[in-house]
């Protein structure tokens, strides 16, 4: 599970530094000026509650307003929260020293370290196909067609019936779209900081734009444990939002602009 301890804080020194750098005008005696107006006829309540309640909400949403002018303020947020099915979690790169060479022994072997195999992307089709498979309706750009199908339904995910349809647009070996259309799948995107988050949206839908340095994704099941072998490198831009029940990636070659214009083309 994300480690919200350490993400609060990061957030916590991201809004000081905003704070810092606001402009303010001296602080007026507020404790004065709020006891005189608790005392007046003006202290009425409004739609059953005090009205300096009202004011002091007013308040906490201007100052986030503010906030969210800053750049990196956006970005802490977006990290944290991710979306729905998915979690982002930030990782920082430790350095990593290599061993000194040594002189080979005649009584010593050398110690074989398997690789694990990457999660197969399984199991290609035909649009028709994974559209009487699918339990969600499948959407499409108006055009082109997709070159490649996959149809995808992992056992054992603890969610009932975890579906996903991979949609390959372009040349199939370096295509400029990639779109991931997904029921009951959860995701771990494990970021470094030269992973840039922007916070942006598809047709109304809060979305998450990564784009730099590569990221890993991680299915993950029911409990917050990644399935093993599941990881992925992903070195290209993503946008990832949700609709209803249907999470959806983009990985894509392509702008922010151009990849939104893509999503919100889906029919």
């Amino acid at each position: 599970m994300m480690d919200f301890e350490n993400d609060f804080d990061k957030l916590e020194e991201v809004l000081v530094r905003a704070g810092k750098s606001l402009d303010l005008p001296v602080t007026p005696p507020l404790a004065t000026r709020v006891r005189a107006e608790l005392q007046t006829p003006s202290a009425r309540r409004v739609f059953g509650l005090p009205r300096f309640v009202w004011t002091a909400a007013v308040a906490i949403l201007v100052a986030l307003a503010l906030l969210l002018a800053f750049p990196e303020t956006r970005e802490a947020l977006a990290q944290i929260f991710g979306l729905r099915t998915i979690q982002i979690i930030p990782v920082t790169p430790t350095a990593t020293v290599s061993p000194l060479p040594t002189r080979p022994s005649e009584t010593s072997t050398p110690t074989v370290i398997p690789t694990p195999s990457r999660f197969a992307q399984c199991c290609e089709t035909t649009l028709a196909d994974a559209r009487a498979k699918s339990n969600f309706p499948i959407r499409l750009p108006p055009a082109p067609p997709p070159s490649r199908v996959f149809f995808q339904v992992i056992p054992n995910f603890g969610a009932p019936n975890p579906q996903q349809v991979i949609l390959v647009f372009g040349e199939p070996n370096n295509p400029q779209f990639t779109l991931y259309q997904a029921t009951n799948f959860l995701y771990q995107k494990v970021v470094s900081g030269g992973t840039v988050i922007e916070e942006t949206n598809v047709n109304g839908e809060r979305a998450l734009w990564l784009v730099g340095a590569p990221h890993l994704l991680v299915y993950i099941d029911a409990n917050g444990r990644p399935r093993p072998q599941s990881e992925r490198t992903v070195n290209v831009n993503t946008l990832a939002w949700e609709s209803g029940e249907v999470t959806y990636r983009l990985e894509t070659t392509a702008s922010k602009e151009e990849a939104i214009g893509f999503a919100e083309s889906l029919r």
